[in-house]
């Protein structure tokens, strides 16, 4: 399915929503959206520190037996239980967040993204910085 980055805003902050993350206005202010994209930046550098890193690799933590890996073979019938993890899925909530928080200020992040890369475009190499 192809969607916008708006529509995937809109989609996230729907689904946040669904699953009461935005009951009595939890959520709702920029401090907290803001720590809460820092958490998965955090997230993501610990994945950077496990041994035998792979940026690309995608674990599956089984809920239902606390493993990451499950050995189960009847658990895999039931994909709800297994979280995908890895530092691919770390980067994939940073962006959620950010699309969330823009699509609840009203922000056409697609357009703002689109006027920052124009601009990066023009920028002198390094931007002047000795490096």
């Amino acid at each position: 399915m192809n969607k916008s980055l708006n529509e995937w805003g809109k989609a996230f902050w729907d689904n946040a929503e669904l699953h009461g993350f935005h009951e009595e206005g939890a959520n709702n202010n920029i401090p907290t959206q803001i720590a809460n994209i820092h958490g998965e930046v955090s997230e993501a550098f610990e994945e950077y520190r496990k041994p035998g890193f792979d940026p690309k690799e995608i674990r599956f933590h089984c809920k239902e037996h606390g493993v990451s890996g499950c050995k189960y073979d009847d658990c895999w019938r039931f994909p709800e239980n297994h979280k995908p993890e890895g530092f691919s899925m770390e980067l994939s909530d940073i962006l959620i967040r950010v699309m969330e928080c823009a699509h609840h200020y009203g922000i056409d992040i697609e357009k703002c993204v689109s006027l920052k890369h124009e601009y990066n475009l023009k920028r002198p190499f390094r931007h002047g910085k000795v490096c």
